[in-house]
This record gives structure tokens, C-alpha cells and sequence, in this order.
């Protein structure tokens, strides 16, 4: 499994939780400043079912940058999906035991 770029300095991750909405706003705002169009809470791992071949996503990893890309393969419980990274940055494997986090991309 490759792992797509970690990340030394998480200070861009560490922001003020947001109670009333759940969502961590520092991190929201800084992913929709790298990728315009993405949604602001990510989606939940039972709504990975919902993912098609071609959806738009972005995806992190804990301690590693977010990538842009296109999911590839959804697995049959949705637990582990392959996405083709944009920018050729390859193809990686991502699983909710991972604790990855997915943002969709309008």
C-alpha cells in the first residue's frame, strides 16, 4: 500500500472544533481552500456505500496530506475503497481502519 505524502508539521490540522456543527472549521476551510468545490464535513463511513466509480473525492490519511482523485473500486461493504490519485500521483488503497477521512468534490 502506498502512502501518499506525510505530513511533519500538523499545525494546519490543529483548529478549533466547531460544537455546534461537529466539524472542525480550520480544517475546512483550509481543504476548501486546496480544493474548491469539496464539502464541508466529511463524509461518514457509512455513506462510503454510497461512492461510485468516478465520484470526485478527497482523501486523508492521519499525519498525511489530503490528495484529490477519483475512486476507482468501492468494495462490497464499503469499507475499503481504491482511488487513482490526480496528477498521476499514482493509485492507493484507503479503509475506514485506517481512520481515513473523505470529503466529496462537487
Amino acid at each position: 500500500m502506498e502512502h501518499y505524502g506525510t505530513h511533519d508539521d500538523n499545525t494546519w490540522l490543529t483548529g478549533r472544533r466547531s460544537e455546534s456543527a461537529g466539524v472542525d472549521t480550520r480544517v475546512s476551510q483550509t481543504l476548501h481552500g486546496l480544493f474548491p468545490g469539496v464539502d464541508l464535513a466529511p463524509c461518514e463511513v457509512s455513506e462510503w456505500v454510497y461512492l461510485n466509480e468516478g465520484d470526485r473525492v478527497v482523501a486523508q490519511r492521519p499525519r498525511e496530506y489530503p490528495k484529490a482523485g477519483e475512486v476507482d473500486v468501492v468494495s462490497e461493504d464499503a469499507f475499503v475503497l481504491w482511488l487513482l490519485l490526480d496528477n498521476g500521483e499514482g493509485r492507493v488503497m484507503v479503509s475506514a481502519e485506517d481512520n481515513a477521512k473523505l470529503w466529496r468534490l462537487s
